[in-house]
C-alpha cells in the first residue's frame, strides 16, 4: 500500500492543470435520450446480480437444508448484529462531525494545513485494517493499557481507517454551497449559530449523509479490525 501511496502521490504532483480555458464552443452534445432504455437495463442487471441472486442463493440454501427461515432466525446471534449496528453508527457520526469540523475551519483558511490532514486520511485509508490494528494494539498495550480491547480504541482504529471515505463526501458538498450563503446571512446581522443550524446544515445535509452511509457501510463490513480490537 505504501508503494501505491507513493506512485499516487508523484503522479498528483506532477499532474499540471492548465490555465488556459478550453475551446468549449466546438464541443458536440451527445443524446443520451436513444439509450435510455438500454442504461436502465444494465443498471437492473447490476441490482440483480449483486443483491437479488445472493438473497435468492440464501434463501434457497436455507429452504433445501431444512432449517426453516424462523429456526435461521433463532440462530442469529443478535447481540452481534446490535454491536455491529452500534459500532458502525457511532465511528459514522464521529468520522462526519470530524470531517465537517475540518473542511469549516482547515479546509477554507490554510491549502499546506489542508493538505498535510487530506494526506493522513488518505494514507490512513490506503493501509489494510491488519496494520492499523496491530499499531493500536502495540500502542495501546504499550501506552495506555486501560483503553485496551474496548470500545474507544475499536472505534479510534475505525476512525482512523475510514475517516477520509466520509470527508470527501461532506468537503465536496461544502464547497458546492460555497460562501455566499454565509456572506449574506452575517450581512443580515445572523449569528453563524443561526446561520449554520437555519440555511447551511440542511445544505450540507446531503454530503452529510453520503459520508454517514459510507463509513457505516465500510465499518459494518470491517473484519480485521474488529477481530483485533473488538472488547
Amino acid at each position: 500500500p505504501i508503494i501505491f501511496y507513493s506512485i499516487k502521490m508523484s503522479i498528483l504532483n506532477s499532474y499540471k492543470i492548465s490555465q488556459k480555458p478550453s475551446n468549449l464552443s466546438n464541443l458536440k452534445l451527445f443524446d443520451l435520450k436513444q439509450y435510455e432504455i438500454l442504461v436502465q437495463l444494465i443498471l437492473f442487471l447490476v441490482v440483480l446480480t449483486s443483491i437479488f441472486i445472493p438473497f435468492l442463493m440464501i434463501f434457497n440454501l436455507i429452504f433445501r437444508t431444512n432449517i426453516g427461515f424462523i429456526k435461521t432466525l433463532d440462530l442469529i446471534k443478535w447481540s452481534a448484529v446490535f454491536n455491529t449496528f452500534s459500532g458502525a453508527t457511532i465511528n459514522s457520526i464521529l468520522c462526519v462531525f470530524i470531517s465537517l469540523f475540518l473542511v469549516l475551519n482547515i479546509s477554507k483558511k490554510n491549502n499546506k494545513l489542508r493538505l498535510v490532514f487530506e494526506n493522513l486520511m488518505y494514507f490512513g485509508y490506503t493501509l489494510p485494517g491488519l496494520v492499523i490494528a496491530l499499531a493500536f494494539v502495540y500502542f495501546s498495550i504499550n501506552y495506555f493499557f486501560s483503553i485496551y480491547q474496548t470500545w474507544i480504541i475499536l472505534i479510534l482504529g475505525y476512525t482512523v481507517l475510514f475517516l477520509s471515505a466520509g470527508y470527501v463526501p461532506v468537503r465536496t458538498n461544502v464547497h458546492l454551497v460555497g460562501e455566499k450563503y454565509t456572506v449574506a446571512s452575517k450581512s443580515l446581522g445572523k449569528s453563524f449559530y443561526s446561520t449554520f443550524t437555519n440555511i447551511l446544515f440542511p445544505l450540507y445535509l446531503p454530503g452529510i449523509m453520503k459520508g454517514f452511509l459510507n463509513v457505516f457501510i465500510l465499518t459494518a463490513k470491517e473484519l480485521p479490525v474488529t477481530l483485533i480490537l473488538a472488547p
